[in-house]
C-alpha cells in the first residue's frame, strides 16, 4: 500500500478526522472489528518509527491501514502508547488513534465502535488542536 506523508500545508483539514479509541483489543483485533463495521481489509503495516519530542532514540508503533476505494478515503490506525510514550501526548488518555483521510463520515463509525463492549472511549479529536499531529506522518518506505 502506497502511503504519502502528510505535509502541513497539504493538510485538508476538513479531510482529515482523527478519532481517539480506549480498549482492551489489542490491534490487531481492534482492526478485525473495524473490518466487521465498515467491510474493509486492514492490514497491519510497516512500523512507524519516530523520533520523539524530548527522546534520543526512535519510538517504535503499531501501524494498520486501509484504502477504502469506494469513499476514496484512507485509514491507519496507530498505537498511541508505547510504555511510557505517546504518539499524541495530548491524546494520553486513549490506546489508539484512527486517522480517516477523505470524506468518510465518522458518525456512524464512532457510534458503533462505542457499541462494543470491550471498548470503553470513542472521541473525535480535533486536529487543529494537536501540535504533535506531525508525529501522524507515515511513510511505509521510512
Amino acid at each position: 500500500m502506497a502511503v504519502k506523508k502528510l505535509e502541513e500545508d497539504e493538510i485538508a483539514w476538513h479531510e482529515l478526522h482523527l478519532i481517539g479509541i480506549s480498549t482492551t483489543f489489542k490491534g490487531y483485533t481492534l482492526c478485525f472489528h473495524l473490518n466487521q463495521l465498515l467491510g474493509a481489509e486492514f492490514q497491519r503495516l510497516k512500523d512507524h518509527n519516530i523520533l520523539l519530542k524530548g527522546k534520543q532514540t526512535t519510538t517504535i508503533f503499531q501501524v494498520f491501514g486501509w484504502n477504502d476505494e469506494a469513499q476514496k478515503a484512507q485509514l491507519y490506525l496507530f498505537d498511541n502508547r508505547n510504555g511510557n510514550d505517546f504518539l499524541l501526548p495530548e491524546a494520553a488518555g486513549v490506546d489508539f488513534i484512527l486517522r480517516v483521510n477523505g470524506n468518510m463520515k465518522t458518525k456512524k463509525l464512532i457510534q458503533e465502535l462505542k457499541a462494543l463492549k470491550e471498548v470503553s472511549v470513542v472521541i473525535p479529536l480535533s486536529a487543529i488542536k494537536i501540535k504533535s499531529l506531525k508525529n501522524l506522518d507515515y511513510n511505509e518506505s521510512d
